[in-house]
């Protein structure tokens, strides 16, 4: 069972740093809670479906389910906001991806 919570702390580590040094400052209090309560739905969702089938371990696995919902959230609104930047590394990390993904034209390369 631990091994399922080892997952969820890196994701509760990211929702605390954003939650507290990126949304809190900028007075973007409200859709932080709005985000904690569709992970909290989307927790309790999971808690519904695995807990009677799995267990403890499937406890284990509907909170890292809530937790990794909880930081999709935040970074989806993070990057709409365009408050990436404001993480470190955050702005090479959404270049990349966009890279990865065709988003963009990477520097130095001429459109057809």
């Amino acid at each position: 069972m631990l091994q399922c919570f080892a997952w969820m702390f890196p994701f509760a580590a990211f929702n605390e740093f954003v939650a507290f040094y990126v949304f809190v400052p900028r007075k973007k209090d409200r859709l932080l809670a709005i985000a904690g309560a569709v992970s909290g739905v989307a927790n309790l969702a999971a808690a519904l479906y695995l807990a009677p089938r799995y267990g403890a371990i499937g406890m284990a696995w509907a909170r890292v389910i809530g937790e990794a919902t909880l930081s999709v959230m935040l970074m989806s609104i993070m990057v709409r906001l365009e408050l990436v930047g404001l993480v470190p590394g955050g702005q090479r990390a959404l270049g990349m991806f966009r890279l990865a993904w065709g988003a963009r034209v990477p520097p130095g390369a001429k459109d057809k």
